[in-house]
């Protein structure tokens, strides 16, 4: 699983549950099982796309812009 932090128009991070998440934005996206590390080594590259799903629905399309920390 991949945790989401979003971010506002400043690139400040979201704190307060009742702030509106904006359509467009970034997030930092953290990987929460470390056993998944490796995985997501192999396929995050820039560029890449992918979804954010709540259940079985996408909730938004998301797209790689930046890679920290995944060596």
């Amino acid at each position: 699983m991949i945790w989401p932090e979003f971010e506002d128009k400043g690139g400040f991070l979201i704190l307060d549950k009742w702030t509106p998440i904006e359509p467009y934005g970034t997030a930092k996206l953290w990987i929460s099982d470390q056993k998944f590390i490796m995985y997501h080594r192999k396929y995050l590259r820039l560029g890449a796309t992918g979804y954010m799903m709540d259940g079985s629905g996408y909730v938004a399309k998301c797209e790689v812009i930046e890679l920290v920390n995944l060596v």
